[in-house]
């Protein structure tokens, strides 16, 4: 019967396999674990204790910063602490100026050019050996911050955080708000007082010299006189112009009503007239008569008498023809009546006119008394402008003063978002070395390693050692195994049995050689 050609198939690795490796190479694990566990007991041995100190410090928004500006403003406090904040106070905690002051509190006061490279070298090698015994952490929806310091004694490590949280705090003060702000505040409100005074003296100064008391009500108190005599101003002119009109309209009705009228009449001859001619004319016969006793007719001066003694006669006759008229008149009342209101009307107009005059003159002062305080407005108002903001300005920087005042006392008495919610510890438990622990680690890791040792050899065997290998390389069911015996076995045996021993191993050794040529010139096939 010919055999069929043998099939290539991957056998499955089952944990039986897997114990059966181990076992087969128990050697690499029985060298690799106790190596591990030396070096790990050996470690444990040689390295220094450690103690571990711990602090607990809380996140908080109990207090506002203080702001620096020209404003009223106050500072708005949040009560929910946020993700940011705290990683910016860890920040802050893990930071050089506060670990260099850990380190060495003298490092800061002293300048940088004197600093030489070894001092240097040896602060930074000290500040690094701090880093890495410091541990921060944060609870979970927590504004808690852990720090943990793990030193060679206790009280080393309790120490060192004492000097951290003093170096945060003061840190953190710093931070809270700039540094000098009450000096700053002090002096910018004292400045701003003594400008305040200055310009509120400019102001009385400015109205000692021009006489204002209250500028915007002396404005205001000239323009409501102004307004006044206006109107008292035009109610004359109306009033004037009445008077006008009935003066007018006097002076037309008393040019046509006579002022006085005839009461009664009476036609009479001129007796008087011709009595006196009369006596006349004897007066000038009898001197005629008395010439002529002395004088001729011719004479002139006989002559002269003659004509006045003609010229009276003919005086006389004309007197004799006449007659005289004689009417008893009186004051029209009409007219009387119109002069007097005439007369009336005149007067009030001359004293409305001279009131109007006085009003006028009264007005223009005023006018000009306040296109004056007028002119003196944008002046005015500068000063007090001034002497107003730089009064607010004192009020805003006297405010910010003693906000400042406050927030030192603050400052002294550690009022800050951070509270140390837990004092540095003081434990005399070591926490390193931790030898079973260590030892435990070390087992584990000397299994892991001798593990992977094994599947590195065995990745690399390129031999068939157990019974199902060799059916999966030929394809033919094994029947039975005989495992092979070492020599160092062979030689523990009874000396009666050695013989037989060998040459049964010989046996099986030729057996299975022949074996393995069948199964190559089968594959060949």
């Amino acid at each position: 019967m010919t055999p069929s050609p043998p099939t290539s198939s991957t056998p499955s690795t089952s944990f039986r396999d897997l114990v059966e490796t181990v076992f087969r190479r128990r050697r690499i694990a029985l060298v690799t674990i106790p190596l591990v566990l030396l070096a790990v007991a050996a470690w444990t041995l040689l390295s220094g204790r450690l103690y571990q100190s711990e602090m607990k410090i809380l996140v908080q928004n109990s207090r506002g910063n203080l702001v620096i500006s020209a404003e009223k403003s106050a500072a708005a406090i949040n009560a929910d602490v946020t993700e940011e904040q705290i990683n910016s106070e860890l920040e802050i905690l893990n930071s050089r100026d506060v670990l260099d002051v850990v380190v060495d509190p003298a490092w800061d006061q002293k300048p940088v050019n004197q600093r030489t490279a070894l001092e240097v070298t040896a602060h930074d090698l000290k500040l690094t050996r701090l880093e890495s015994r410091i541990t921060t952490e944060t609870g979970r929806k927590s504004n808690v911050i852990t720090v943990t310091f793990q030193g060679s004694t206790p009280a080393e490590s309790q120490d060192t955080l004492n000097r951290l949280v003093t170096a945060f705090l003061s840190k953190e003060r710093r931070l809270e708000r700039p540094s000098g702000a009450s000096d700053f505040f002090v002096q910018q409100s004292e400045r701003y007082r003594q400008l305040w005074n200055d310009a509120t003296q400019s102001l009385v100064d400015f109205q000692r010299q021009h006489q204002l008391v209250a500028l915007p009500d002396q404005e205001a108190s000239l323009q409501k006189d102004i307004d006044a005599l206006k109107t008292e101003q035009r109610t004359m002119e109306i009033t004037l112009a009445e008077l006008e009109g009935r003066l007018h309209s006097s002076a037309t009705n008393l040019s046509q009503i006579p002022p006085r009228q005839a009461t009664e009449r009476k036609v009479v001859p001129n007796q008087q007239s011709v009595q006196e001619l009369n006596s006349l004319v004897v007066a000038l016969e009898n001197k005629r008569t008395a010439l002529l006793t002395q004088f001729p007719p011719t004479d002139r001066q006989v002559q002269e008498i003659d004509q006045q003694l003609a010229q009276t006669r003919k005086a006389l006759a004309a007197a004799s023809a006449t007659t005289s008229v004689e009417e008893t008149s009186d004051v029209n009342p009409v007219w009387q009546a119109l002069i007097t209101h005439s007369v009336q009307d005149r007067v009030s107009r001359d004293a409305l006119l001279e009131q109007h005059a006085a009003v006028t003159q009264q007005l223009n002062q005023l006018q000009a008394q306040l296109a004056k305080t007028q002119g003196l407005t944008v002046q005015f108002d500068e000063l007090k402008s001034k002497a107003d903001d730089l009064k607010e300005d004192y009020t805003l920087y006297t405010q910010k003063r003693e906000q400042a005042q406050i927030e030192d006392a603050m400052d002294a008495r550690q009022l800050l978002n951070v509270t140390i919610a837990e004092t540095p510890t003081l434990s005399n438990v070591q926490v390193q070395p931790r030898p079973v622990r260590n030892l435990a680690l070390g087992l584990l890791t000397g299994i892991v390693l001798s593990i992977a040792l094994v599947y590195l050899v065995e990745m690399g065997r390129t031999t068939i050692v157990t019974p199902r290998e060799l059916e999966a390389a030929s394809s033919y069911p094994v029947l039975a195994t005989i495992p092979m015996l070492s020599r160092s076995r062979l030689d523990a045996e009874d000396s009666k049995h050695h013989a037989s021993l060998a040459t049964s191993a010989e046996l099986l050794d030729f057996l299975l050689r022949d074996m393995r040529d069948d199964l190559r010139e089968g594959r060949l096939a």
